[in-house]
């Protein structure tokens, strides 16, 4: 046998056994989101933990929610953070947008409006809709970052494409009391954010319809809002979406 058939067999064994590691970590998740739906909640977490240490981003993600609602395992909204913090740094932009409101909330880290801010950017950034409509609310209440009314508009605008009722409310409140010329250049700017963080991502789930690596549910509900009795006509008062409490 030549050095190049060699070589050739051994990376066909390679690469096979590598697919075979895939197809059975994706089995897992399967086996996973398969507890979680008949509420099995310890195997979800052990099967959870195992692929998150591995490196597994959407593990990561899952088991941080499994630690925020105490379901599997004893609740613990530091270790919530923890493992939202390590699927984030791996680009999942719900995780990005769940690190993102706890620094908001001060939930399992300390209240730091400016790191909410730039989670909620970099979960906006990745088309998440949470992200963009919290990202809406620090614009509009120059929370975490200078107020600015045009983009509050815009990523709320975004969230709003994306079927979250209070952002398209939050919206056309900030929208009352803008003038023609704001408004044109919000829209405009909304054309172009739309096509660089909602359009791409919109294929991308698509594309992935079949993917074996769901999530599961963090509980997300959409608040509606009011603007408050302080609330000025440039800048009407908008609270944040937050995961929902206990989660589903």
């Amino acid at each position: 046998m030549t050095a190049k058939n060699l070589l050739f067999i051994c990376i066909t064994i390679t690469a096979s056994a590598g697919a075979s590691a895939i197809f059975a970590q994706e089995r897992n998740v399967d086996a996973a989101i398969a507890a979680v739906e008949n509420q099995d909640y310890m195997t979800a977490y052990q099967i959870f933990k195992t692929l998150a240490v591995e490196g597994d981003a959407e593990a990561q993600h899952n088991l941080a929610i499994l630690y925020r609602q105490g379901k599997g395992v004893m609740q613990n909204p530091k270790l919530a953070a923890v493992w939202f913090r390590k699927a984030a740094d791996q680009g999942l932009a719900s995780a990005q947008y769940y690190l993102g409101h706890m620094y908001d909330a001060g939930e399992g880290v300390e209240k730091n409006p400016q790191l909410a801010v730039q989670w909620y950017q970099k979960g906006a950034q990745g088309g998440d809709p949470l992200a963009q409509a919290n990202l809406g609310v620090c614009y509009a209440n120059g929370e975490g970052i200078n107020q600015d009314i045009v983009l509050a508009y815009v990523w709320f605008s975004l969230a709003a494409s994306q079927g979250l009722t209070a952002a398209l409310e939050n919206r056309n409140l900030l929208k009352k009391d803008m003038s023609d010329e704001l408004l044109q250049n919000a829209q405009r700017l909304t054309r172009d954010y739309f096509s660089r963080y909602v359009a791409p991502f919109q294929v991308q789930v698509s594309q992935q319809s079949g993917s074996s690596h769901p999530r599961i549910p963090g509980g997300h509900q959409g608040i509606r809002t009011e603007p408050s009795a302080a609330a000025t006509q440039s800048a009407p008062a908008t609270e944040r979406l937050p995961p929902g409490h206990g989660g589903n």
